[in-house]
């Protein structure tokens, strides 16, 4: 099975589906993740694999290169999407492709808060609701923290957004991250899987 077609069939599962929330302007249900394993099997979604990453990572890319190509790179430890780790990381990844098939314009901040959110939603669902301890481990106080906004959201009756002091306190910890300390400005300006076109059925 090719690399697109493991990432296309996890999205489709049932773990998946059941993520359900609203956080920093982003809607994220499990039937858009239904969308982008369409948009990947029809190829308006790039799969490959980044021998260069090296540990478990993903990466979204949207309007890659002057084809402006939308790219998701998966790395070796990753690529087989098995285990709560690499399944969470595609989990987050394809999030961002969710708010690039909407065409949000979100800060850099925003956008992750909601992936944060979605990947500790998918652990908790995947486990049962028991912390994934390693695959929490490389930021652990801005897992524990988006775990536990998931929990609460998976465990309320009726719940659906993530409160502006969970917001507040997920965004800290995302900005102790060196890759966003000087990036709380600026803007991810999502163009869509297809530019100029609807992929709503």
């Amino acid at each position: 099975m090719s690399l697109s077609e493991r990432i296309a069939s996890f999205l489709e599962s049932d773990a998946v589906g059941q993520i359900h929330f609203r956080a920093s302007g982003t809607a994220v249900y499990g039937s858009g993740y239904g969308i982008i394993a369409r948009a990947i099997r029809n190829r308006h979604i790039q799969c490959q694999e980044n021998v260069r990453f090296d540990r478990a990572m993903a990466c979204y890319r949207h309007s890659v290169g002057p084809n402006q190509v939308n790219v998701l790179d998966v790395s070796t430890d990753a690529a087989p999407v098995e285990g709560v780790e690499a399944c969470g990381l595609i989990v987050h990844e394809c999030t961002h492709a969710l708010q690039d098939y909407h065409r949000r314009s979100l800060t850099v901040i925003d956008a992750e808060c909601a992936a944060y959110i979605a990947q500790a939603m998918y652990w908790h669902i995947a486990t049962r609701g028991v912390f994934p301890g390693q695959a929490g481990s490389q930021h652990v106080g801005l897992s524990v923290v988006a775990w536990n906004i998931a929990h609460r959201i998976l465990t309320t009756p009726q719940a659906y957004d993530a409160t502006p002091e969970e917001i507040q306190t997920l965004k800290t910890q995302i900005l102790t991250i060196d890759v966003y300390k000087t990036r709380q400005d600026d803007i991810q300006a999502f163009d869509g899987l297809i530019r100029g076109q609807s992929m709503r059925p």
